[in-house]
């Protein structure tokens, strides 16, 4: 295992250490089965209190935070673990072999692939956009409003990270290139 296969491996490991220790927490209603509201991250031996919220039923303004209690968002956070895990052994297989650089084009998209599906989507609960790549076959086979964030998102946040991420390998690599012929 090369230097860099370590460094990739140490990352999942604190990203997988990150995700267990502080996973995504939500509250639910005691009667209720459908609702939820996403509480954020917290430490999990510290779990967060529930919180009043403004009542839909007829009478009440606020629903109490003693009507809900607080449960881990557990298939969010299964879907991440094995983001992650999938992620690393791309990783892996991606740098297999410290002794030819990173040159080739189809590397250099690889590599950014890999990269842009690692970063999180930016809406809450944050998650990788690989977890987003994963619902693709389901939302393009039944392309129905529950799958409709899938398929307009996935595709844009994939171009908005990749283009800037093949660049930024593309110049990384060009960089590290220069430096070795001048020397």
């Amino acid at each position: 295992m090369n230097r860099l296969q370590r460094a990739v491996l140490g990352v999942w490991v604190l990203w997988i250490g990150i995700s267990v220790l502080f996973p995504n927490w939500q509250q639910a209603a005691e009667r209720e089965l459908d609702y939820r509201k996403e509480l954020g991250l917290h430490f999990v031996l510290r779990p967060p209190t529930p919180v009043a919220v403004p009542c839909y039923f007829v009478g009440c303004i606020i629903a109490p935070a003693s009507y809900f209690h607080v449960l881990l968002d557990r298939n969010l956070r299964y879907q991440e673990l094995v983001c992650a895990t999938t992620l690393m052994i791309l990783a892996v297989v991606i740098f297999r072999s410290a002794s030819s650089p990173i040159r080739r084009h189809w590397m250099l998209v690889a590599v950014a692939t890999w990269i842009a599906l690692s970063l999180p989507v930016p809406i809450a609960p944050y998650f990788p956009l690989g977890v987003w790549a994963g619902y693709m076959p389901a939302a393009l086979l039944h392309p129905d409003h529950d799958h409709i964030s899938v398929l307009i998102g996935f595709p844009f946040f994939f171009a908005v990270y990749g283009a800037p991420a093949y660049v930024a390998v593309r110049v990384a690599v060009w960089t590290n290139t220069s430096l070795k012929a001048a020397r």
